[in-house]
């Protein structure tokens, strides 16, 4: 019973990053590598092209899931925005968090890339009233699972979700969960406060520390 209880301590704390001295120069760091990695990949040969025609990207380093009776699911990560001259945006910071009940148990570790591909959503997203499910039309594909990397994506799609897992659970699930603005964290990364919209909309802000991130965006969006 003990491992149980260990298994869902991990799962339910690791949901979402507190703020230590570090944390968003971290975030930014692992959503380089996992942006890089997916990008990359032969098993999304298409996600590219679904990078190019986004109005924003949310990269999640390090999607969770898992549970035991009561499921638990979300991290933490940043999203980036498409300006009017076509370059990205600096990073804002948010949360994906949501659970569901059912008896289940394991744990996954997903790098997920969330594109958004409608101007509406986007603005519920970074109004902080966003929602998975519902109306909001969701494309999964998942490296590994029984879907192609080349998955056809209707245009009236809202979110193309792409997830590189591993562990006892298969992909990952957004259904239920929800996005939340991390302002502790924006305010550590720039060193004032800003909204989430300024960030990602107008590029008001900027950081050396994510011209990585950026860089591998605007390549893999321009290929």
């Amino acid at each position: 019973m003990r491992w149980i209880i260990t298994l869902m301590m991990i799962v339910m704390g690791a949901t979402a990053a507190q703020a230590g001295p570090d944390t968003s120069d971290r975030l930014v760091s692992d959503a380089y590598f996992a942006a890089k990695t997916i990008l990359n990949s032969k098993n999304f040969e298409k996600a590219p092209r679904w990078l190019k025609e986004s109005k924003a990207v949310i990269i999640i380093p390090s999607f969770y899931k898992g549970g035991l009776i009561v499921g638990g699911s979300g991290g933490s990560g940043v999203i980036l925005g498409r300006l009017d001259d076509g370059s990205w945006s600096y990073p804002g910071f948010v949360d994906i968090g949501g659970g569901s009940l059912g008896l289940q148990i394991g744990v996954s570790v997903s790098e997920t890339m969330i594109f958004v591909q409608s101007k509406e959503q986007l603005s519920q997203v970074l109004e902080g009233h966003f929602r998975f499910g519902g109306d909001a039309g969701i494309a999964v594909a998942t490296l590994g699972a029984n879907i192609s990397g080349g998955t056809d994506v209707s245009s009236k799609t809202d979110f193309v979700v792409v997830a590189k897992s591993s562990g006892l659970y298969v992909g990952v699930s957004l259904d239920g969960s929800s996005i939340r603005n991390r302002s502790d964290l924006a305010r550590q990364f720039y060193g004032q406060s800003i909204s989430l919209q300024d960030i990602v909309m107008t590029g008001s802000v900027s950081n050396a520390r994510a011209e990585d991130l950026r860089t591998v965006l605007q390549d893999a969006s321009s290929r």
